[in-house]
């Protein structure tokens, strides 16, 4: 089976896309013909695999980079199934049935979440809650999939057994204004005006926008192995402020 994903693909890693890229693997490793079209994100588009660095792609795939903003439909591949589809998707029947993935509510605006809720077509929720709340939007029950997330435990596993770590407590940063990194910084802050010997650390992908005091240590796009090993292993508490996740990958990788 041909099965498109045009996924917004980005230079630094975001769960979102990173989850689109593991159902393409997956399919890939079931032996379907799978095509990524890395169109744009924040009016930028990536233009080969080795601006992709923090994401290991099997074998099987066949990579598109339009370059195009927007995606243009004429260089998406024709296809049995279509995963993620648009409005200008939708009127294209050569890129086969439509196949939405819901991956929050809240989060990237009203009008695209309903849209992408209200699709004709099946959605796979990344959580049960997202189920439940398109149940409450009106779509019909068995339009609705659950498919559980997971972790590979060859990557994120306890290295460092908890008991015995110094007082470590590490969030994420994030520009999204519903992540509230904002509020986890001040948290930290009484904490360690109560507790002088916690050490904070601070991890995101992209250079933190807000002003942070000395003592935080920051690490910027850190790779996988050291954000394993030397941050969610070495902390004793993971922070996690958000007002909404979809999933909430970062916790589930600090567990």
């Amino acid at each position: 089976m041909i099965i498109d994903f045009p996924i917004p693909s980005t230079r630094f890693p975001i769960g979102g896309v990173g989850i689109l890229f593991e159902y393409a693997s997956a399919l890939a490793h079931r032996g379907h013909d799978i095509h990524i079209v890395h169109h744009e994100i924040f009016g930028d588009a990536v233009t080969g695999l080795d601006e992709i660095g923090w994401y290991d792609f099997p074998d099987g795939i066949t990579h598109h980079f339009p370059g195009a903003t927007p995606l243009d439909i004429q260089r998406v591949p024709d296809a049995d199934v279509i995963v993620s589809y648009g409005p200008e998707i939708e009127a294209t029947p050569r890129l086969g049935l439509p196949l939405q993935v819901v991956q929050g509510w809240g989060m990237m605006g009203e009008d695209a979440e309903i849209y992408t809720f209200r699709s004709p077509c099946p959605k796979i929720c990344v959580a049960r809650w997202l189920v439940d709340k398109g149940v409450e939007l009106g779509v019909p029950r068995d339009e609705l999939i659950h498919v559980p997330l997971g972790l590979p435990h060859d990557r994120y596993h306890v290295t460092r057994p908890v008991e015995g770590r110094p007082p470590v407590v590490s969030f994420l940063l994030s520009p999204h204004e519903k992540k509230r990194s904002a509020l986890a910084l001040d948290a930290v802050t009484e904490a360690r005006r109560r507790r002088p010997d916690l050490i904070a650390v601070a991890f995101g992908s992209l250079e933190p926008r807000m002003t942070l005091p000395a003592w935080l240590e920051v690490q910027v796009d850190p790779p996988r192995r050291y954000l394993v090993d030397e941050i969610y292993n070495r902390s004793r508490v993971f922070v996690c402020p958000s007002v909404v996740e979809g999933f909430g990958l970062p916790s589930v990788e600090a567990m």
